[in-house]
């Protein structure tokens, strides 16, 4: 069995009116995943952390899938003196998208627990999304020969 390659897809989500509430707790989350790097970066970046051992450099409570996300990024970012922002990372293993009702969702881990926020479609999603197919569309998904049957 040959395994294909695995094709990495990031993408920025655009969040649809969330509430103050919602902003706020999203704001605490990069203000803390943010200091958490500047520790980390200021003691030298040191190897070998685990999510464990990264507690003395942690401001206050993060979860652990950021504390993990983030001993990655710091890094990854060798030349960085000091972040300005550290956006937080969500992974398909703690991101749920979902739709509810006529808008897609997006459900992530803050300190408070799970958050859901409704997310904006922009103008090439908003076709796919009435299945229309977008400009620069090589195929269509459901072909035969995508699939391989």
């Amino acid at each position: 069995m040959r395994l294909l390659p695995v094709q990495i897809i990031t993408l920025r989500l655009l969040l649809h009116k969330p509430t103050r509430a919602k902003r706020t707790l999203y704001a605490e989350l990069v203000h803390r995943t943010t200091h958490f790097a500047n520790n980390l970066v200021a003691a030298g970046r040191p190897r070998g952390l685990t999510s464990r051992t990264a507690a003395p450099y942690l401001p206050a409570r993060i979860l652990l899938v950021l504390v993990c996300q983030a001993l990655r990024d710091v890094l990854a970012y060798a030349r960085v003196d000091r972040f300005r922002v550290l956006w937080p990372n969500f992974n398909n293993q703690n991101l749920k998208l979902a739709k509810r009702g006529g808008l897609w969702t997006a459900a992530f881990p803050t300190q408070l627990g799970l958050v859901r926020v409704p997310l904006a479609l922009n103008e090439r999603q908003a076709l796919r999304e009435a299945g229309t197919p977008a400009p620069g569309d090589v195929c269509d998904r459901s072909d035969s020969a995508v699939r391989g049957d």
